[in-house]
């Protein structure tokens, strides 16, 4: 579990990413550097704004590309028709 991630919302156009270091990016000795130019420890892991956010704009991140019912089974929500993989 990753504490703080679960507040972001699956969005089909995310505005943050969940980065794990050593993920995307380069991997330099003990650290690694994404793609903004930031350094993480290896081990930690948080969320990457894709742009700038303004306050009160919900976080959303993609959960994956999958149909309703995995979204349903996996995470407890569903996107109904807007789901561009729907069952």
């Amino acid at each position: 579990m990753l504490p703080g991630i679960d507040v972001a919302n699956h969005g089909l156009k995310p505005n943050a990413e969940l980065v794990v270091a050593g993920e995307p990016g380069v991997r330099t000795g003990r650290a690694t550097v994404t793609r903004r130019g930031d350094i993480w420890e290896h081990g930690t892991a948080g969320l990457l704004a894709l742009h700038d956010i303004s306050a009160g704009e919900p976080i959303r991140i993609s959960y994956g590309s999958y149909a309703n019912q995995r979204l349903l089974l996996d995470y407890g929500f569903e996107l109904g028709c807007d789901n561009p993989k729907s069952d």
